[in-house]
């Protein structure tokens, strides 16, 4: 029988980040799994407000990894691959060295509700978020209108 494929898969959600490992052979199974939590930061005095600190994100991963690797007694060299699946649309913005400027707002903010609602008696859509629009309602708001 040939060497097995590892895959490391990692699911950053709200709450926390399920990390496991998949065997394939002939199947595909999982061997390990882990669940990190973490949690929402809901900034005193800002309605509606919905933040995390991305280097808890940061931390879950590395935590999920060491655990499902131990675990299952697969070695790092024979992990194929790493995927992640990820629950935000937010921008992290860094310095030069990599590290976080800011907590980043998460997909429940919703501190820019009446900015939103506004532009709803404009026409101005919204909807369909890419960096453009969302570094354009950063600039304008503080913050970008949740889904």
């Amino acid at each position: 029988m040939a060497n097995p494929t590892y895959i490391l898969a990692h699911d950053n959600g709200t709450s926390g980040t399920k990390t496991c490992l998949t065997r394939i052979t002939d199947k595909i199974e999982i061997v390990g799994s882990h669940l990190t939590e973490y949690g929402v930061i809901y900034p005193e005095g800002i309605p509606h407000a919905c933040e995390q600190d991305s280097r808890e994100w940061w931390r879950a991963i590395c935590e999920g990894t060491k655990h499902v690797l131990k675990d299952t007694g697969v070695a790092p060299d024979q992990v194929n691959g790493i995927t992640f699946s990820t629950q935000t649309q937010c921008a992290l913005f860094v310095d030069e060295n990599g590290n976080p400027l800011d907590n980043p707002y998460i997909w429940i903010d919703g501190r820019a509700v009446k900015e939103y609602e506004k532009t709803l008696k404009t026409g101005l859509k919204v909807s369909g978020y890419n960096m453009g629009k969302t570094l354009k309602w950063l600039s304008i708001t503080g913050g970008a209108p949740g889904s």
